[in-house]
């Protein structure tokens, strides 16, 4: 076995795995579980989760909890048998038992969310309790979050940043992001943006994106430090590359605005599209604005319209009025009032201001719906509560001709 660990560290996995072969052929059951996970991994041999999971089976009734743990997760993922959580949960439980921590926090995963047993908050607690004292980090980090939520457990922040500490401690970044985040906000202990800031940057040095887009953030923002751009471009890069795709967007207005970068639409418009396609409305947003003025890119009503349309679906108000404005001023297309009117509805609905501005002067003027003077006073009341100040004006026209 040894010699299968030096070729392994070696990157000689072929060499490695015919150590483990013997082993394995010995009852060694450390040999039965490395040649699974050689298996599952493709390392020397061509990936075969099937013929992983046969070692891992023979590593686990040898007694190898390891093995058990990995069966378990096999079956949890269905990854070379058919996916049953009871099998994942029996194995889980086993490793547990057999003091393999991870098998103690996926049953307590499986308790916290209902997956193969009947849901129990305290059950799972109690298991990420044991996986935690036993020094596995996730553990407390979810004992943490439990604490903070009062899933389970008496609602307590400072209990909950007790844990997210043992975590952060023991390399569970997640736990430092925590703890950034508790002192942000002065949950359970006293605000202190620049402590937040340290706990960022601890998540974001042990490669949790979500980290490093918090310390851009506050760079940004001049939150606890300096504004920087220049600094705030530099993390929100890092967590883009770690997928966190608000720091993508963010990167693309950094672009935009000529914010710590050179300026360039070209590149803002790269990261609009890429966080578009993943989702994120504001990016559809941003592509839409681009296409309709020709920024970075040829002017196209019709890509803009797609792309408002897409973040219009998802939420984004500002981009159901530009679908309205489009269709009411005929930008690269027949005008089409009835359908200005439905978008100018939902974005005033949704609090944005021109789109009830708008609305009153269709029913003003009878375009797109039946003319209505009572239903567009209200209309203009409503965008003149808001600070607009047309809306205002013509409120108070309507006022004075006695419109009730």
């Amino acid at each position: 076995m040894a010699e299968g660990y030096i070729q392994e560290s070696k990157g000689n996995h072929a060499k490695a795995n015919t150590f483990f072969t013997q082993a394995c052929d010995k009852g060694v059951m450390a040999g039965c579980y490395n040649l699974g996970f050689s298996y599952a991994k493709g390392l020397g041999l061509k990936q075969n989760f099937t013929k992983a999971n046969e070692f891992y089976a023979n590593a686990c009734d040898g007694g190898y909890m390891e093995g058990c743990f990995s069966q378990g997760l096999s079956y949890d993922l269905g990854r070379g048998v058919q996916q049953d959580i009871g099998s994942a949960n029996a194995l889980y439980s086993r490793a547990c038992e057999g003091g393999e921590l991870a098998g103690c926090l996926n049953l307590g995963l499986s308790y916290d969310q209902g997956r193969g047993v009947k849901q129990s908050h305290a059950k799972a607690n109690n298991l990420y309790l044991k996986a935690c004292e036993g020094g596995y980090s996730k553990g407390c980090y979810n004992l943490g979050v439990s604490h903070d939520e009062g899933r389970g457990l008496q609602q307590s922040f400072s209990l909950a940043n007790g844990f997210y500490t043992r975590a952060c401690n023991g390399g569970e970044m997640a736990g430092c992001l925590s703890l950034g985040l508790a002192h942000d906000e002065g949950r359970g202990v006293k605000k202190n943006i620049g402590k937040a800031n340290e706990f960022y940057a601890q998540a974001c040095d042990g490669g949790l994106a979500k980290g490093c887009y918090n310390l851009g953030f506050s760079y940004d923002q001049g939150l606890g430090f300096k504004q920087n751009y220049s600094k705030a471009s530099e993390f929100y890069s890092q967590a883009c590359s770690g997928g966190d795709s608000i720091s993508c967007f963010n990167l693309g207005v950094l672009y935009e605005k000529g914010r710590g970068l050179e300026q360039s639409h070209s590149n803002a418009n790269t990261f609009y599209a890429k966080v578009c396609a993943s989702g994120v409305r504001e990016g559809c947003y941003s592509m839409g604005v681009s296409h309709s003025k020709g920024l970075g890119l040829n002017r196209d009503y019709a890509k803009a319209r797609e792309n408002f349309s897409r973040a219009c679906d998802a939420g984004h108000i500002k981009s159901c009025y530009n679908l309205g404005f489009s269709y009411d001023q005929g930008l690269g297309l027949e005008r089409d009032y009835t359908r200005a009117n439905a978008l100018f509805s939902i974005a005033c609905d949704g609090g944005y201001l021109d789109g009830c501005f708008n609305l009153g002067l269709y029913y003003a003027s009878g375009v797109g719906v039946e003319r209505d003077m009572s239903r567009a006073k209200g209309l203009f009341g409503k965008a003149c509560e808001g600070g607009d100040q047309d809306g205002c004006d013509n409120f108070r026209r309507l006022e004075d001709d006695g419109v009730k």
